[in-house]
């Protein structure tokens, strides 16, 4: 039943917490029928009155084969967006039961009914996938709404199952404000009404934190007695159950900053170690990244346009596209001077890594050492939701993991320099935590 992400569907628990079989009901998702069914209608409406809304300068006059053929297209996608809404609305999802054994799945839809049973030592292990639907630019402290996955994962992804999905990091103002109202009305609570209230809070306060799903996870894979497999960083780490907390593994060595992953630093790293040599205790690991923050299409996107209206500007005498053609390519020549003058840095002592981004602040941050659990290369785009639709543009960066969280660093910088930074950073955490 592999979907990807299962977005538009709703994933409910039947059996308690903790408890086998595990019981689980996949539903279409209400909200999802009624965008598919809105979306439908809009576009044939647009489609109908589409060719008195175009131009004939732009298209032609009637027998143009545009306007023939524009609005039968957009029908088409109405039409589609119309069968989504039916299959959901006729649909009657898909029942799950998962033993000690066994996987047992049943659906139901307007094609007809499919049932199956697996043994549940086919399986890989239970895994964790996160899509980035939203990334904040203002400073909100939530920068990121994630769509989080938990699926029991089968070799043939067809008996790949869900057992858990939810959206994350951004807290739900309207039933916040509901329990805000629903408090305030209550003036002489039971006891009854403060675990009701409480249990309310605690479940909003983890839909807004980002990483609620690693308990479940954990919970799933402990159940069932299975490997825990990380996908969030677009490579699967599996663990047994009881060690997806555990530590960077201490390598043999001192306390030192001259861990050494047995390779010189790219020449576009600055690389240097600080303090006395004989006192391990006050030394630091400090990294300049000179490699830009920007994807680098979005620089080859404004560079191409500044070309194009430069020559256009040339060739017609027209001033304004002169200078629109010097504004972008002067844009680009800032964006990239500006990266250059204030680079990033990663900084390691004793007791934290400090990663510092001048040109944006809300991407610094401080992390304990003892915290932290992995550092690995995550490509950027694979966590965005339409990931296998849109092209790769924003390269990779480095994902530095704990128990609770993650932050990221060194996005942008070239896949040589981020396997040095990884090797390296790996080493001097094991060695001095």
């Amino acid at each position: 039943m592999a979907k990807g992400h299962y977005d538009g569907l709703d994933i409910k628990r039947l059996s308690a917490d903790g408890e086998l079989p595990i019981s689980l009901r996949v539903s279409p998702s209400p909200k999802a029928v009624i965008l598919n069914a809105s979306l439908a209608v809009a576009l044939l409406i647009f489609a109908l009155n589409l060719n008195s809304m175009l131009p004939d300068y732009l298209v032609g006059g009637a027998d143009s084969p545009a306007r023939q053929w524009l609005p039968v297209a957009v029908g088409v996608v109405a039409l589609l967006y119309g069968a989504r809404a039916l299959f959901g609305a006729l649909g009657k999802g898909a029942s799950i039961s998962v033993d000690r054994n066994h996987v047992n799945f049943r659906s139901r839809t307007p094609l007809g009914k499919r049932e199956w049973t697996e043994a549940l030592a086919s399986y890989k292990g239970v895994r964790w996938k996160r899509f980035a639907i939203h990334e904040e630019r203002a400073s909100d402290r939530v920068k990121t709404r994630y769509r989080h996955v938990i699926e029991l994962v089968h070799p043939d992804v067809g008996k790949t199952v869900p057992l858990f999905a939810r959206e994350t990091g951004k807290a739900d103002r309207m039933a916040t404000l509901a329990l805000a109202s629903k408090a305030l009305a209550t003036k002489e609570p039971t006891e009854k009404d403060r675990a009701e209230l409480g249990a309310e809070a605690a479940r909003l306060a983890e839909q807004g934190a980002a990483d609620e799903p690693r308990a479940r996870w954990e919970a799933f894979a402990a159940l069932l007695e299975l490997p825990a497999i990380d996908a969030r960083d677009g490579a699967e780490v599996m663990s047994a159950p009881g060690e997806v907390n555990a530590p960077l593994e201490q390598p043999a060595g001192e306390g030192t900053m001259d861990a050494d992953p047995g390779a010189k630093p790219p020449s576009s790293l600055a690389v240097r170690t600080v303090g006395d040599s004989g006192d391990p205790e006050s030394q630091e690991l400090q990294v300049l990244i000179r490699a830009g923050n920007t994807p680098k299409p979005i620089l080859w996107a404004l560079s191409a346009a500044g070309v194009v209206l430069l020559v256009a500007g040339l060739v017609t005498f027209s001033l304004g596209s002169v200078l629109g053609g010097l504004l972008f390519g002067g844009l680009v020549y800032g964006i990239r001077y500006a990266e250059r003058a204030k680079p990033r840095q990663l900084t390691v002592t004793h007791e934290a890594l400090r990663y510092v981004d001048p040109m944006v602040s809300s991407r610094s941050f401080t992390m304990p050492l003892a915290a932290i659990t992995a550092i690995t290369i995550r490509d950027r785009d694979t966590e965005t939701l339409d990931s296998k639709k849109t092209p790769r543009l924003s390269g990779k960066e480095l994902l530095i993991s704990t128990a609770r969280n993650e932050k990221r660093a060194a996005g942008g910088a070239s896949e040589e320099d981020l396997v040095w930074l990884r090797d390296k950073l790996s080493a001097v955490v094991a060695r001095t935590s």
